[in-house]
């Protein structure tokens, strides 16, 4: 059984191992990935920009702001404005936020209910046969539970 043990400590180790490198490698290629794309998009960009006066002329007077050209299309989209609190870009959950559309308009606040599955769990018992039950003898015929065999735990000795 000791030798077991060890046998489980060691391939437990060896999978952190594996697990240290593969991120180490993700970090390398996402890195590398950065740089070379960051040229990229930066020279689309320049390019893009270079359009820009040509595009405006062409398409002052136009309904439609696309311009078809034979190796593709180029438009003028106007972006979204972008919002910042404190200098961070605004998201829903920005407590200042928050507080301003609960004083002036609640409507606009998104309410998600969840149970509170590990209190709820607590109160319900899984029969052998499966079917589930409360504490006060109602069957959920909703929800089945299954007992999953006992789990081997082995911790390595450090």
């Amino acid at each position: 059984a000791d030798w077991v043990v060890r046998k489980i400590a060691q391939y437990q180790q060896q999978i952190d191992a594996n697990k240290q490198t593969a991120a180490r490698e993700r970090q390398q290629i996402d890195d590398w990935l950065a740089v070379v794309n960051g040229d990229a998009e930066k020279s689309i960009e320049w390019l893009a920009e270079l359009l820009r006066p040509y595009l405006e002329t062409r398409l002052a007077d136009q309904r439609i702001k696309t311009l078809k050209l034979p190796g593709g299309t180029v438009s003028l989209r106007k972006p979204d404005a972008e919002f910042s609190i404190d200098g961070e870009k605004v998201t829903a959950e920005n407590p200042e936020l928050l507080d301003f559309v609960r004083r002036s308009n609640p409507d606009l606040l998104k309410i998600k209910e969840t149970v509170d599955w590990s209190e709820l769990k607590t109160t319900l018992i899984a029969t052998e046969s499966g079917r589930v039950m409360t504490t006060d003898g109602e069957i959920l015929d909703f929800m089945a539970a299954w007992q999953p065999p006992d789990k081997i735990n082995v911790k390595r000795v450090k």
